[in-house]
């Protein structure tokens, strides 16, 4: 179970990535969003989070399961804001395909994210 719970949150972690990376790239930001130092930042920080609370998870502190279920909450959310956001700018538009990429991310990782609860959740084959 706890090497599938690292395989999840790796894939959610870099999904994530590839989400904001993508979004910087798609017409939601200012100018000088891709590349720029501050989108580089985000992800150093976002991945910081990951790792560190990946490592106490593999060292075994009993809390960190739950703390990384907050975060991948917090991934869904996220992910759900998108994809509304994406479809309603893309409406505005009448561009969605301009959004496209980042709503297929988006749904990626809300199928990663929800994965991962049934991986890290489960107990003798039942969800709980």
């Amino acid at each position: 179970m706890r090497n599938g719970v690292v395989l999840m949150t790796t894939i959610s972690g870099l999904l994530f990535c590839f989400i904001m990376i993508a979004a910087s790239l798609s017409p939601f930001p200012d100018p000088g969003g891709f590349n720029s130092l501050g989108m580089w930042l985000n992800i150093i920080m976002f991945l910081v989070f990951y790792i560190l609370s990946l490592i106490l998870y593999w060292v075994g502190v009993k809390g960190m399961k739950y703390v990384m279920a907050v975060f991948c909450g917090v991934g869904l959310l996220i992910s759900l804001s998108i994809i509304g956001l994406a479809f309603v700018k893309g409406m505005v538009t009448y561009n969605v395909s301009d959004f496209l990429y980042v709503i297929v991310l988006c749904v990626m990782s809300l199928i990663a994210n929800i994965v991962w609860y049934i991986v890290a959740f489960k107990q003798s084959g039942v969800i709980v």
